[in-house]
């Protein structure tokens, strides 16, 4: 099978959904994978580095585009960009569905081509391995992320995360102990933190009670608990993730006001609309935003912070689907593997799984 690596046209996009190795991985078993000029380097993967691992250089966009059966990126097509490919392609991405307008799910039906959305491959197990390098890296940045958000120049509560000699650490509440949650919370509690994660899964969060490292403290996420954290928490990290790719409101407007001046919310949730009713879309050159005197984190991608490691660990999780995918036509593939059953919302134009359009991203 001939995959093809195409450019990122966002500037804020630096990954790349294939590293040289994971290049290497392919064309070790006979495969042909073409790179478009210049396409890692943002992650500082240079096309030499691809032509050492196997790869062919593509030095115009429509030689790119039109030749290989798999294009991959990080970022779905455009409505231009469906005019360079042929019907059949398969477009393999992060294509978070509830975000992309209709005009252009309009586009993907008249160009007859297929999605592969890598967030949505689940396998046997119920799990999203594409989903969660990313969701691991995410939740290893949450602490970096909070100890700079919280820093007095930087507009927040002027509070060093692990505290000093006679002053306490700061109060972290993490509502969701999935990947992001649980990661983020081991992090946090190795800095001396003291950790509150709540969730309604009561099996997670015995699992973190198992692999407890320092301080942390575990509830149910019902309303009432989450009122409580709201009041002491330096920190407030949401990190819910829903199947159906919009997560509920669980932060009202109302629970800001009874939150410390300048205490910071992180919303990993952003990605699915998150999970505050004050939350709404950053990037990384204007990440936070303030409402009722709070410090409000909606990056949109948090996991790009860091495009090079990024780009290998989805690599290395991709390879193998990939390989997987090559040794079948389309519908053999959804036929014989539940991570491509669910993960091809869309085959020859026809969508085979619908959200409903969020509005306020790119």
């Amino acid at each position: 099978m001939h995959f093809g690596v195409v450019a990122e046209t966002s500037p804020l996009e630096h990954r790349v959904p294939l590293s040289p190795y994971g290049v290497e991985e392919l064309t070790a078993r006979g495969h042909t994978v073409t790179v478009e000029r210049g396409a890692g380097v943002r992650a500082h993967f240079t096309d030499q580095d691809y032509q050492r691992c196997g790869a062919k250089i593509a030095f115009s966009t429509d030689e790119a585009w039109i030749r290989p059966d798999v294009l991959l990126r990080f970022r779905p097509p455009s409505v231009p960009e469906t005019e360079r490919m042929r019907e059949g392609q398969v477009f393999a991405s992060y294509v978070e569905l509830p975000f992309i307008p209709r005009q252009t799910l309009q586009a993907y039906s008249a160009a007859k081509i297929s999605l592969l959305a890598l967030e949505e491959m689940m396998d046997e197990r119920a799990r999203w391995p594409l989903l969660a390098p990313l969701s691991i890296i995410s939740g290893r940045l949450i602490p970096q992320i909070a100890a700079r958000y919280l820093e007095t120049y930087e507009g927040g509560r002027g509070k060093l995360i692990m505290g000093a000699p006679g002053v306490a650490p700061c109060n972290v509440a993490i509502v969701g102990a999935g990947l992001v949650g649980s990661t983020a919370a081991q992090m946090l509690q190795m800095l001396g933190a003291r950790v509150t994660v709540l969730d309604h899964d009561h099996a997670q969060l015995e699992r973190l009670e198992r692999t407890r490292q320092g301080h942390l403290a575990t509830l149910s996420a019902g309303p009432g608990n989450i009122s409580r954290v709201c009041i002491g928490s330096d920190v407030l990290v949401l990190a819910i993730h829903s199947a159906t790719g919009v997560c509920d409101k669980v932060i009202k407007a109302d629970h800001l006001r009874t939150m410390q001046a300048r205490s910071l919310i992180i919303d990993v949730s952003i990605t699915q609309g998150g999970a505050a009713e004050t939350s709404r879309p950053t990037d990384v050159l204007n990440p936070t935003y303030i409402v009722d005197n709070i410090v409000h984190y909606c990056v949109t991608r948090i996991a790009a912070l860091v495009s090079r490691t990024a780009s290998r660990a989805v690599a290395s999780a991709l390879a193998p689907y990939l390989l997987k995918f090559a040794d079948h036509t389309v519908e053999q593939a959804i036929a014989e593997h539940r991570e491509f059953d669910t993960g091809l919302v869309c085959v020859n134009g026809k969508m085979r799984r619908k959200y409903d359009y969020i509005e306020g991203r790119e």
